[in-house]
């Protein structure tokens, strides 16, 4: 009778032996699982990250290219009206001299 009580305990404690070491199996899967998913969610991160950047990159060209573009086309506003300003002074100089040139009437 004490053998069969002897075996019984050791049958007992092997089994309990297993169901530890399963539980420790399926916790340490767990654990593998949700630090892979932590790193997949974080190469999830570097990746939006990096679209992000990508992104300002080539919001910052287009700003840099509309500003090149705005500033060409000031620029060319200031030559127009840098001309026609010196236009308006040449015929304003003109006027002036056939203003005061003695019209024929006043020779006589």
């Amino acid at each position: 009778m004490q053998i069969q009580q002897m075996q019984a305990q050791q049958l007992a404690e092997s089994n309990r032996i297993t169901e530890e070491d399963s539980i420790r199996k399926s916790n340490t899967a767990i654990e593998v699982a949700l630090i892979n998913a932590e790193s997949s969610e974080g190469d999830g991160q570097i990746e939006d990250t990096s679209i992000d950047q990508e992104k300002l990159e080539l919001q910052r060209r287009k700003q840099e290219d509309e500003k090149g573009i705005k500033d060409k086309q000031l620029q060319e506003a200031i030559r127009k009206a840098k001309r026609a300003e010196a236009q308006k002074q040449e015929e304003i100089a003109i006027k002036r001299k056939q203003a005061n040139k003695p019209t024929s009437a006043t020779k006589k």
